[in-house]
């Protein structure tokens, strides 16, 4: 294949070239691939390239000199390699690459046990860490109750007292002190059976 001309529009990169669908087609390609075109390569050349044609439109992915090495200064190591694959790292922030770190649901630890000693109640299902007993779909089945009885029978009794105290802020003056206390016990048994029905 030959390059036959370099597109001058910054904004819309492209370059003419004789491929077997098409002798000099336009192709479009990214604004690295038209600068490395520009410095490198000269009009006539003869070139190898990575490209797809579908519906009429040739996209160039990947442009060389023919026979020339690619360029390998982006795959130079760093030195720095996970601790799991060997993967080479970009820097020595990390211990594992990506995909590695994203694989630690089912990793080993170096004596060859399970990562995990946690297991659901139920299920037996690996947990993270000791917090749970229990998996969150078995949860979800049982969950733990956390209103009881004696909550409900806490307010109505509650209820009971602020409503006796009321009713004897509105009889006062109208009831002898030495009854009080009696009037005061038939008052709060009365609202409590009242609550209750």
């Amino acid at each position: 294949m030959r390059l036959v001309k370099i597109g001058k529009n910054p904004n819309q990169p492209m370059l003419q070239v004789d491929i077997p669908e098409g002798t000099g087609t336009w192709a479009f390609c990214s604004s690295q691939v038209q600068d490395y075109a520009n410095k490198t390569l000269q009009l006539g050349d003869e070139v190898e390239l990575t490209y797809t044609f579908a519906n009429g439109r040739c996209d160039v992915t990947f442009i060389k000199k023919a026979g020339q090495q690619a360029n390998t200064a982006n795959q130079q190591s760093t030195g720095f390699q996970c601790t799991e694959c060997g993967a080479s790292l970009k820097d020595g922030r990390f211990k594992k690459c990506y995909t590695c770190n994203q694989n630690k649901g089912g990793q080993q630890t170096q004596s060859g046990a399970p990562a995990s000693n946690f297991n659901c109640e139920e299920c037996n299902a690996p947990l993270r860490d000791g917090k749970y007993k229990k998996c969150y779909p078995c949860n979800q089945k049982k969950p733990k109750q956390t209103k009881t009885d004696a909550t409900g029978a806490s307010i109505e009794k509650q209820n009971a007292n602020k409503a006796t105290a009321v009713a004897l802020t509105a009889m006062i003056g109208q009831v002898n002190p030495n009854n009080v206390i009696g009037l005061v016990g038939d008052l709060y048994d009365a609202f409590i059976r009242n609550f209750k029905k």
